[in-house]
């Protein structure tokens, strides 16, 4: 009994150092496993498995893992061929796709239609259509304007027209009141034809009209000045404007025309 007693205690340090030796060597093996795991992966062109997770450096080589750190999951790796091996990796070239270019749009040129303005009294408007007041010779003393008017011979002056031309004028010592036209002579025998076509197509209360002894006696408003009121009369108003043309007729020859104050 008492050499049993003895025994015990040797035989317990002795299971502690072989405890202790064992721990230590297999610690060893699993941190030179660890390390020399990427040698020997390099080295036969396998994998190996992880015992713990290695983390990624920038470089994308891998650092040495942490040991007593054990990889739950281990992703598997991708077997690279011996050309692959030691390569660089090729940087991934991203291309923005070109924009598809615009067919250019088939626009027609419209032609710009524009509006004829308003023909000036004495100029010709167009090859067909002659502007008012321009007069047309149809024989040897007559003339005919664009709206139809005939002046031919039959006054004292020997024409119409001269007689018509003299209210271009002011006669300041004539007796009594002279009518006397704005404008120049084209401007004259635009407006007198102006005066017959508001007559012709308007009529009342814009023109009224009157016959007497086979002649047609017109006195239109042009609601605008044109002339002004001359002669001694005249003079003695001190020449008020006036707005109103008396035209007299025959059929379609002219009489008489110029301007007045009804």
């Amino acid at each position: 009994m008492p050499e049993t007693a003895n025994q015990e205690p040797t035989n317990k340090p002795q299971a502690k150092k072989k405890s202790l030796w064992l721990t230590v060597t297999a610690i060893a093996c699993i941190v030179g496993y660890v390390l020399f795991q990427p040698t020997l992966e390099r080295t036969l062109g396998i994998n190996l498995p992880n015992i713990i997770d290695r983390p990624a450096t920038t470089d994308g080589k891998q650092t040495a893992p942490t040991a007593g750190k054990v990889v739950k999951n281990p992703t598997p790796k991708k077997v690279l061929s011996q050309s692959q091996r030691g390569q660089p990796r090729q940087p991934v070239v991203v291309t923005k796709p070109e924009p598809a270019k615009k067919s250019p749009k088939n626009i027609s040129k419209q032609p710009v239609q524009s509006t004829p303005s308003k023909p000036k009294p004495g100029t010709v408007a167009s090859k067909t259509k002659p502007a008012l007041g321009q007069l047309k010779k149809i024989a040897r003393a007559e003339w005919i304007s664009a709206a139809g008017l005939k002046y031919g011979p039959g006054s004292k002056e020997g024409h119409r027209v001269t007689h018509i031309m003299l209210h271009e004028k002011d006669q300041p010592n004539r007796p009594g009141s002279h009518g006397v036209f704005d404008g120049t002579r084209d401007e004259i025998f635009a407006l007198i034809d102006e005066a017959y076509l508001i007559a012709k197509k308007r009529g009342p209360p814009q023109a009224k009209i009157k016959k007497e002894r086979g002649r047609t006696i017109y006195t239109v408003h042009l609601r605008r000045r044109i002339g002004y009121l001359g002669g001694q009369t005249g003079k003695q108003k001190n020449h008020p404007p006036l707005y109103h043309l008396r035209l007299v007729l025959e059929g379609v020859n002219v009489i008489t025309a110029f301007p007045l104050k009804p």
